[in-house]
């Protein structure tokens, strides 16, 4: 059940990335029920949050605005999240 969490997160991102044109990488990890991680890594440094939801296109919930160093990952946490449920998410930067 995790790691169905975090591979339909991954494949939402990969569609909301090439929207959003971030410079940088996102990975997904440390998936349970309830939460995934998400490290950002940027070559330049920037403040940036993830917005997420169940449908594309509506993004109820976000984490805090973090800064990124440039070349320093950054650990955000998606909290909230329903077992076996497509989420969409994209950064804000």
């Amino acid at each position: 059940m995790k790691l169905r969490l975090a591979f339909l997160l991954t494949l939402a991102a990969a569609l909301a990335l090439r929207a959003a044109d971030f410079p940088g990488t996102i990975v997904l990890g440390r998936p349970t029920n309830k939460s995934v991680a998400a490290n950002l890594l940027s070559p330049s440094a920037l403040s940036a949050y993830l917005e997420y939801g169940t449908q594309t296109g509506a993004y109820p919930a976000q984490v805090d605005a973090v800064t990124l160093a440039a070349n320093a990952p950054q650990a955000v946490t998606l909290t909230g999240l329903a077992a076996n449920t497509r989420y969409y998410y994209r950064i804000r930067f």
